[in-house]
């Protein structure tokens, strides 16, 4: 079953908006390119960090009709700091560029908001989009937050939230607005709340969804703290959103993204496990078997390391200061180590997790007293 609701908020481009209010910067990308750039590709692309692409054709689930690539034909940087995806068709189809912060930069909580630029004018089947999806977590039951969508040039954007349930639902807006296909700059922001979702443009808030929305059977997916959301920037061609082109776009096309930014709610300084530019941060945590440790006996330890409360892969060292060191793996995220026995007085045990492809690397000392 699939729930579409329908609505129309106009969108005031006047003067003095400036969005909601948000605590601290957390994280921003202002696409700056490198000094040793050169202009040359393929150095002039977005930083591997912080993104990835989506490559290959096969519709993405919506019949869309592009193939995208990780050329600099279809993303660069600008010499003046900016993103542009380009959209082009060649004898035989058309290319684009999806670019993901999956695994490398996920935001939660807070307020996100990106500042584009998008092709003027009608353009058939041309789809650009902004959008967040759950990292690390099967959709639609993770959540989808689409800021902002637009397709065929038409005068305005949508605005669209995706979760599970015993069925995929949607909350789905239309905003007409004659400042988005205009071929100049504007905003498009998302305040994330646990029970609310409220989407701005050019520092306006044009809808807010809540949770007291959620369809029968439905599951409002936004009220768990600790999932994060990775960011997509990509440019589309046809599919079941704008339909099929006529063949009157004027190719290639451009996107461009000056910056995308992420601030904490207000009044607070952000979520724990923030994945900002560097590996999320884990939480690796011990447990003695024995309260009493005697000389006679064998301590054991179990160490458990999580990441968003889900279990981590990955090694872990463990070293009892001046005796010994070993490195073990961890099954399901936790590993029971079996100490040698240890002369009476206190020993500093140190259990550092050596980290993965997305989780950084953590040291953590506990002291042990051993009786006789």
């Amino acid at each position: 079953m699939l729930l579409v609701v329908l609505g129309v908020v106009h969108v005031d481009p006047g003067a003095g908006a400036t969005g909601p209010a948000r605590g601290p910067l957390l994280w921003h990308e202002e696409f700056t390119p490198a000094a040793s750039c050169g202009f040359a590709p393929p150095s002039c692309q977005a930083a591997a960090s912080r993104w990835s692409y989506d490559r290959g054709g096969g519709g993405w689930g919506n019949g869309e009709w592009q193939e995208y690539t990780n050329s600099p034909e279809n993303s660069r940087l600008t010499r003046d700091g900016t993103l542009q995806v380009v959209l082009r068709q060649t004898p035989t189809h058309w290319t684009s560029a999806r670019l993901v912060t999956r695994d490398k930069v996920a935001v939660g909580y807070g307020y996100v908001e990106a500042r584009i630029k998008l092709p003027a004018g009608r353009q058939s089947g041309v789809w650009p989009a902004f959008w967040l999806r759950s990292n690390g977590e099967p959709w639609p039951d993770g959540g989808e937050i689409d800021v902002m969508e637009t397709v065929n040039g038409n005068a305005g954007h949508s605005t669209t939230i995706h979760g599970g349930g015993t069925h995929h639902w949607q909350d789905y807006r239309w905003h007409p607005s004659t400042t988005v296909n205009d071929g100049r700059w504007h905003t498009y922001g998302v305040l994330i709340r646990s029970d609310r979702l409220t989407f701005y443009h050019d520092g306006r808030p044009v809808h807010t969804v809540t949770a007291a929305q959620t369809p029968a059977g439905g599951v409002w997916p936004f009220s768990v703290a600790s999932r994060r959301y990775y960011m997509i920037i990509n440019m589309a061609m046809g599919g079941s959103y704008p339909g099929y082109p006529d063949g009157s776009a004027g190719l290639p096309l451009s996107m461009y993204v000056d910056h995308v930014r992420y601030w904490a709610l207000p009044g607070t300084t952000g979520p724990g496990g923030f994945l900002g530019a560097t590996r999320i941060r884990p939480e690796v945590g011990t447990t003695l078997w024995t309260a009493t440790l005697r000389t006679t006996t064998r301590p054991r330890v179990r160490v458990s390391v999580t990441r968003f409360d889900r279990p981590a892969t990955g090694r872990v060292r463990y070293t009892v200061v001046g005796r010994l060191t070993r490195t073990v793996a961890l099954g399901g995220g936790r590993r029971d180590i079996l100490l040698p026995r240890l002369p009476a007085g206190r020993h500093t045990l140190r259990l550092t997790y050596l980290g993965n492809a997305t989780t950084a690397p953590l040291t953590i000392t506990r002291v042990v007293r051993v009786r006789r």
